[in-house]
């Protein structure tokens, strides 16, 4: 018997890589996993060595997994986000890096593996990658197989427009890869190719979906607000809603690429309003998305570390300090988690009736809309008050029902 890799060992908590189980074991039987004496366990605990194995926890056959990571309470919360290259595949119109990905270096195979192990021994299991994009670098297959044999848990964020078989299916054997997050923005393929910059990447995306979900991968489409995309914003909804695929509508930030296409491409005005209507008509706004706006951001200045292509330690993928040096956390990982310690960038806007309910929405918006970290982002915020309104007005219906 062995470990099965689709599994984390964190003291007396089983967690799964896909996060749909958790299991929590009396500490006494910790120790006897931890030395290995699952014959103990099943002489000792039969009912427990049978949940264990009906569960695929503890798999028959030989392995050399080890599913222990460190039990931090400061460093298990913590989510490594890390930029791997910024080469890419595709030439979007609103890219923020604009020319920057073709002159930049990338992440060394062997430097990476470093960090991932160091990370592990803090007691970080949390690590997702991103570009540029991934799929361009010649050791992804590899990394992959790597990853497989860590206790972590890895959202990957890809285009999928690429045509290799190996890449797909070293993503479907990777028993660490939690989320793969790709972009669809139009429900037509010539839109959607010409905003991306290459003809044929629309078909490869959605043929790569097609697969992972066929594969029961977990996929995430975000989707822009664009000038020309409202009327195709329920077709791609639906659409990857019948594959068992989420859509997440985000706003451009006008950086890069996004300002010198600003009239082409930027959304006029009254997005909030546009979500909002969206949302309600497809009946998304439930105690779910509420606890969305309300409860869990990005974890930005809270639990997010992110390590750019130059092995720097940054505040976010949008803070970085060729933007200000306060958003510099540190060339080592150590450094960013104490430097993390004194940071608080959350929203500081006076007499919002929502400052103590809110996730606070993307900073870096707040930064490029009104000046600085603290203040509105503004879609966001638009739609928090909305929603609330909502609620509010449900509550009152509820108590005039009950009264």
């Amino acid at each position: 018997m062995f470990y099965n890799p689709e599994f984390i060992i964190m003291k007396n908590n089983i967690i799964s890589k896909k996060g749909n189980l958790s299991f929590e074991i009396p500490y006494q039987i910790y120790d006897l996993i931890k030395n290995n004496e699952l014959s103990n366990i099943e002489n000792l605990y039969t009912e427990i060595f049978n949940y264990l194995e009906k569960n695929n926890i503890i798999i028959k056959g030989d392995g050399n997994y080890n599913p222990f990571i460190i039990n931090n309470d400061q460093h298990n919360n913590l989510r490594l986000f890390i930029q791997l290259t910024k080469n890419c595949n595709l030439s979007c119109l609103h890219c923020f890096q604009g020319s920057e990905k073709l002159s930049n270096p990338i992440i060394k195979f062997n430097d990476l593996k470093d960090i991932i192990n160091e990370a592990i021994e803090k007691g970080i299991y949390k690590i997702d990658f991103t570009g540029g994009e991934i799929s361009t670098l010649n050791y992804i297959e590899e990394l992959f197989e790597f990853l497989n044999n860590k206790p972590i848990c890895s959202n990957i964020f890809t285009n999928l427009a690429f045509n290799n078989k190996k890449i797909i299916n070293s993503i479907i054997n990777c028993k660490s890869i939690s989320t793969v997050i790709t972009s669809v923005d139009y429900f037509r393929k010539s839109k959607h190719d010409y905003f991306r910059g290459a003809k044929g990447a629309y078909e490869r995306t959605i043929n790569n979906i097609k697969i992972l979900r066929d594969n029961n991968i977990d996929v995430i489409v975000n989707t822009m607000i664009l000038k020309d995309n409202r009327n195709e914003i329920l077709d791609i909804i639906r659409y990857f809603n019948n594959m068992g695929v989420n859509v997440q509508l985000d706003t451009l930030v006008l950086r890069g690429n996004a300002i010198k296409n600003e009239k082409q491409i930027s959304s006029d005005n009254n997005e909030e309003k546009f979500i909002y209507e969206i949302l309600k008509q497809e009946n998304l706004i439930n105690e779910k998305f509420k606890y969305s706006m309300t409860k869990v951001g990005c974890g930005i200045g809270k639990n997010l570390i992110f390590l750019d292509n130059n092995l720097k330690y940054q505040l976010c993928p949008g803070l970085t300090d060729d933007l200000d040096s306060f958003f510099f956390m540190g060339k080592t990982l150590t450094s960013a988690i104490n430097k993390l310690k004194n940071v608080n960038i959350q929203c500081k806007v006076k007499n919002c009736e929502y400052i103590n309910d809110c996730s606070y929405g993307c900073r870096e918006k707040s930064l490029f809309e009104n000046g600085n970290i603290y203040s509105r982002d503004n879609t966001f915020c638009s739609l928090r008050e909305k929603i609330g309104d909502l609620y509010e007005k449900e509550n009152r219906i509820s108590d005039t029902k009950t009264n």
